[in-house]
C-alpha cells in the first residue's frame, strides 16, 4: 500500500502495539497529519519536501522538527 495510514496500522496490529508506540519520520505534511491524528508520534524531516509554512504547521500540531543533524542524537 501507499496509504501511511495503513502501514502503521499493520506495524501496530504486527506488532500489538499501540499508535502511540510508534515514531513516524516522513518529510510530507499531509502524512504526517494524518499519523499524529491516529496518536503516532511524528516527526518532520526539515531536509525534505517541505516548506517553512509546512514545518510552521506541524511544529503548532505538536509534531517534532527534525534536522539532518538530529538524527545522529536518535
Amino acid at each position: 500500500s501507499t496509504d501511511k495510514n495503513e502501514k502503521l496500522k499493520i506495524i501496530k496490529d504486527k506488532f500489538n502495539i499501540d499508535y502511540k508506540d510508534i515514531f513516524f519520520i516522513d518529510d510530507n505534511f499531509i502524512n504526517l497529519k494524518d499519523a499524529f491524528s491516529l496518536g503516532v508520534e511524528c516527526y518532520m524531516a526539515t531536509w525534505g519536501f517541505n516548506n517553512k509554512e509546512q514545518q510552521k504547521e506541524a511544529n503548532k500540531l505538536g509534531i517534532i522538527l527534525l534536522k539532518l543533524e538530529d538524527i545522529k542524537n536518535i
